[in-house]
This record gives C-alpha cells, sequence and structure tokens, in this order.
C-alpha cells in the first residue's frame, strides 16, 4: 500500500543507495542529511515520529484485540516537588498478561544500521 514514491524510496534503503529528493540539511540541527542521519538525529524528529506511531499502533491493536483499558504513556511515578523524577511508560494495558492486572510497555526505536 505504499505510493510509488514511498516504494523507489524503499527500494532505494534496502539496497543501500541513497532515496531521490532527499533534503541537502538536517531540518532539526543543520547537518548533512542522510539517511543514517535521519535514523540517529534527536534533534530532527524522525526518532521521535517512528516512537510515537509506533506507540500509537500499539495501542490501536490492543484496541482491537479486545482490550478496553489500554492507555497511552501512562505515568508510573509522580515527579517529585522539583518536576524531575517523573516515569512514563508508552502504553500500559489492563489484562494482558494477568487478569485485572495492567502490564506497562516501554519501547525503544533504534537505528539497526548505526557503527
Amino acid at each position: 500500500v505504499l505510493t510509488s514514491e514511498k516504494f523507489r524510496d524503499s527500494l532505494a534503503c534496502r539496497y543501500g543507495k541513497t532515496p531521490r529528493a532527499l533534503q541537502a540539511l538536517c531540518d532539526g540541527c543543520g547537518e548533512n542529511f542522510d539517511t543514517n542521519h535521519a535514523l540517529a538525529c534527536k534533534n530532527g524528529g524522525l526518532v521521535y515520529q517512528r516512537h510515537n506511531e509506533s506507540r500509537d499502533e500499539n495501542c490501536d491493536l490492543n484496541r482491537k484485540a479486545g482490550f478496553s483499558q489500554v492507555l497511552s504513556e501512562p505515568i508510573i511515578k509522580e515527579a517529585n516537588a522539583d518536576g524531575f523524577g517523573e516515569l512514563r511508560g508508552d502504553w500500559s494495558v489492563r489484562g494482558f498478561w494477568v487478569p485485572q492486572r495492567v502490564a506497562v510497555f516501554d519501547t525503544r526505536i533504534f537505528n539497526a544500521n548505526a557503527p
């Protein structure tokens, strides 16, 4: 279900080529932009965008599987008086492993081609 442009870009990435019409500079940090930089730069937003898409997809799949209590970014530990120390999961599901028990999930997006 890819557009022709996305299909060509996917093939280019698969075979180690540079996708066509790639921007010259990163919009987040101003460095030279290539596929490796796009997968590693934390300022440009692509890492966070991929993370959030993964989180949202997993929440949607859990709801479609019949779980009614699915939360996105549940708070595990509240912040202290200074505003530090808050812990959040990526999503949680009540009854995933054990009935009436909340399972909290956390994902990590990484660049598999990193040195």
